[in-house]
């Protein structure tokens, strides 16, 4: 069971972006080594940190998301059943308003970064958009200074409930939150943070659904943000993996794949 991408040498390529990817980063981790010798002196036959982290065409394995979203799923065998994201319900209500809707979080690990929401403010803070951004349980939303009226600023929010009333979502491209995401078609500004989310950035821009925030500056927020409102084929493209999704099966297919497979 794997809730990120199915990974194989293929797949890795998803990884590479100007900066050095997963596997790169963590073949030059000192420990890696060690652990390597470790396990060979153990008998197990590990070449490499690949042999570690990659998904084996024997092993029967339930994916979360669809072929489609699966970089080179036509390479993994018919052990693999892609059923997409399952999506929890809904726990809190969000108001229906007459304006676009932008969601912006950082997700739940690394989200302390109050220069970065100040810059978020003034990109919006003259815009006709609702803005809703969570900041993570550790951010002070006190000492983020003054916040727009058109902004609404928790440390927590209901994603889901969040995300079926978002027009365009500024994320750090985590597996979790791009799934949800794109399980509404919702457009997305990819700022990824670490190599495993640019490698579902990289997937997101390869089939169109999201733009990069490339400028982080409060030009840059505001330009990235109006392109992925007004640019229809984002929108068209996050509906086609949204399409995708909602015909893998969830939870009811990965239940008929393990009782297939025992």
């Amino acid at each position: 069971s794997t809730t990120t991408f199915a990974f194989n040498q293929y797949s890795a390529k998803v990884m590479k972006s100007g900066d050095p990817g997963l596997f790169q980063v963590i073949k030059s981790m000192p420990k890696i080594g060690k652990s390597l010798k470790k396990l060979r002196a153990k008998g197990y036959e590990v070449k490499s940190v690949l042999d570690i982290i990659a998904n084996d065409n024997d092993t029967k394995t339930i994916v979360y998301t669809s072929p489609m979203f699966q970089p080179f799923a036509e390479t993994f065998s018919d052990n693999y059943d892609f059923v997409g994201p399952i999506v929890r319900d809904v726990t809190e209500a969000v108001e229906e308003v007459q304006m676009p809707t932008v969601y912006i979080s950082l997700g739940t690990v690394d989200n302390n970064h109050p220069d970065f929401y100040a810059k978020c403010f003034d990109a919006v803070r003259d815009e006709a958009y609702r803005v809703i951004i969570s900041v993570g349980a550790d951010t002070d939303i006190s000492g983020l200074g003054e916040i727009p009226s058109n902004c609404i600023v928790k440390n927590s929010v209901d994603q889901i409930a969040v995300l079926q009333k978002t027009d365009v979502f500024v994320t750090h491209c985590g597996m979790n939150s791009v799934s949800e995401a794109l399980y509404y078609g919702v457009p997305l500004v990819l700022f990824p943070q670490t190599p495993e989310q640019q490698g579902v950035a990289n997937r997101v821009n390869e089939l169109g659904a999201g733009i990069f925030l490339k400028d982080v500056s409060t030009s840059g927020i505001k330009t990235a943000v109006r392109k992925a409102l007004d640019n229809a084929s984002i929108k068209e493209n996050a509906v086609k993996i949204l399409e995708s999704f909602r015909k893998c099966g969830g939870a009811k297919e990965a239940a008929s794949f393990i009782e297939k497979k025992i």
